[in-house]
């Protein structure tokens, strides 16, 4: 149809009545029909491809779409809906560069997240450049590769390289953890970590080997899921933390080379197959252990000095064990027991003893038999039976434990029916028992020759003065009252004298008074040494001779006549 010249040159509005008649046909536009002239707001049943729409003036209605509902992973979202979460989501290599991000339950192979809070997530391989937050429960089975992390509840199988790591519940860690940062925990479980930063945790759980490079602050008490019971954990020779039965501290006992504790000994020390299982040295002259009880000033200690073995009773040596023997009050003792100063045994029990053994046999020197507060007797034991004493006022008892009469200063008891006393000198001709006076003087002797004893008294012509012979002896004998007896003891019949009778005509031969007791009323009976009657007889003998000579030699020329 030809346009009329007019609509060319036309500078106006065409009204449709200049229009023929094909023009007021309508226009169908998929259901709709349209006619030149009509206003159309909505349009059915229309498909279009490849439409830019630049600028609409009104809202779109969601129902002119076929299908206003999108399905996310799971999720299904809405045209014109808010979704804060999307489940059942597998994303990879995605890289979130800025913002929050939020994912509950995603799966990921690979997550490059600047901040990210995570509730429960699986991940291959997770870096983190900016902060993490894992809220939830995560498994990381690959790598992590983070500057800064905070994990309410994660658990990482693989390698994580953390600078700064915080975890605010519990955290376990399977694979291996360097953390060259900061750690703050409240609970965590490492299988392998190496930690080369500052550690503030609670709770730390180690399962398999870790590296503190660091400094480590446990707030709380470390737990290992390995090692021994009450072990005391160590370096060993490749410098990994381990425990065994060889060091072991209950909260109060410490053994050392055993795992059982003995009752009242806080430290116990066992060496099976060590002969010398303690050793204290040091580089100064006295290598010395002390102990102390109650806040004593010179504690008391023991030591060593070269070979020696000292004893510190109050902060000054007071004995020391050499090779040579022990010393007490001396620091080089010559003998087994060299002792420097005054020997004491006590005992309460009234029974004070030094024991000495010889192959089982024992002999003792005891203090014994006496009551509280009084002087005792020192007794001395062979074969636990007594054989000597020394009493209170210092008598010597051999073979009796009875003074026999307090006026003597040693008692004799024979306990054989063979005899009693031997003396043997060292050689013949020497004198075994020697007697002095109240001044020291020699006076009187006991030798022993090959044949024979001799008993001697002082006689020497230097100790006499005034020497005359002897006169009136044969009258003395004639005074003499020998006799015969019986011994009452035994009514053993013997011969001799009485002593008081003896001593009216020869005091010298008789010793005490006649009827003289002792303090008790006891006798003390007289004694006589007949050998001072020698003398007295062999005068007697001279002067009766000089009569029967003068007797003789009258008969004799009475004879001749």
């Amino acid at each position: 149809m030809a346009v009329p010249y007019t609509f060319s040159t036309a500078t106006g509005s065409l009204p449709l009545s200049q229009l023929d008649s094909n023009f007021s046909t309508a226009i169908t536009i998929g259901n709709t029909a349209v006619v030149l002239g009509d206003t159309i707001t909505t349009i059915n049943n229309l498909t279009l491809a490849n439409v830019a729409i630049t600028s609409v003036s009104t809202a779109f209605p969601n129902g002119y779409l076929a299908n206003s509902n999108v399905i996310v992973g799971t999720t299904t979202l809405t045209l014109g809906s808010t979704v804060t979460s999307i489940n059942g989501l597998s994303l990879s290599n995605v890289t979130i560069s800025s913002g929050n991000v939020t994912i509950s339950n995603v799966t990921t192979t690979n997550v490059t997240a600047t901040t990210a809070n995570v509730t429960t997530a699986n991940v291959g391989t997770l870096v983190v450049i900016g902060d993490a937050t894992v809220g939830g429960n995560t498994t990381v089975t690959g790598n992590i590769t983070a500057a800064k992390g905070t994990f309410t509840s994660a658990n990482v199988t693989g390698t994580a390289n953390v600078q700064i790591i915080a975890v605010t519940q519990n955290a376990t860690v399977a694979g291996n953890v360097t953390i060259t940062g900061n750690v703050s925990a409240a609970n965590g479980t490492f299988t392998s970590a190496n930690i080369s930063g500052t550690s503030n945790i609670s709770t730390l759980v180690v399962t398999g080997t870790s590296s503190l490079v660091g400094v480590a602050t446990l707030t709380a008490n470390p737990v290992l899921s390995a090692g021994t019971a009450n072990g005391v954990t160590y370096l060993n020779g490749s410098k990994s933390l381990t425990s065994g039965t060889g060091l072991v501290f209950d909260g109060t006992n410490l053994n050392i080379g055993t795992a059982t504790s003995v009752t009242n000994r806080l430290l116990n020390i066992q060496g099976s197959a060590v002969a010398k299982p303690v050793l204290v040295q040091t580089t100064t002259t006295n290598s010395l252990i002390e102990f102390n009880d109650s806040g004593t000033t010179n504690k008391p200690a023991m030591g060593s000095v070269g070979d020696a073995l000292t004893f510190w009773p109050a902060g000054t040596e007071g004995m020391r064990l050499t090779s040579t023997g022990l010393g007490i009050g001396t620091s080089s003792p010559a003998r087994k027991l060299h002792v420097v100063g005054t020997i004491g045994s006590y005992n309460s029990a009234n029974d004070s003893q030094i024991l000495m053994y010889n192959n089982g046999t024992v002999g003792s020197i005891s203090v014994t038999y006496g009551t509280t507060g009084s002087y005792l007797p020192l007794t001395f034991l062979t074969s636990d039976t007594e054989r000597m004493r020394i009493d209170s006022s210092g008598r010597l008892l051999l073979g009796t434990s009875t003074v026999f009469d307090s006026a003597y200063t040693m008692s004799l008891k024979v306990v054989s029916s063979t005899g009693g006393l031997i003396i043997q000198p060292g050689a013949d001709n020497y004198t075994a028992i020697a007697f002095n006076n109240a001044a020291g003087v020699g006076k009187g002797s006991i030798s022993v020759s090959a044949t024979a004893t001799t008993y001697n008294t002082s006689s020497d012509y230097r100790l006499k003065e005034n020497v005359q012979p002897m006169s009136g002896a044969l009258a003395k004998v004639s005074a003499l009252k020998p006799v015969t007896y019986k011994w009452k003891i035994d009514g053993t019949d013997s011969q001799g004298f009485i002593a008081h009778e003896l001593a009216e005509v020869c005091p010298h031969a008789v010793t005490g008074e006649k009827d003289a007791v002792d303090a008790d009323g006891n006798p003390k009976y007289q004694g006589i040494d007949t050998s001072f009657l020698v003398a007295t007889l062999t005068a007697a003998i001279q002067e009766q001779q000089a009569l029967i000579t003068a007797l003789t030699a009258r008969i004799t020329a009475l004879e001749a006549k």
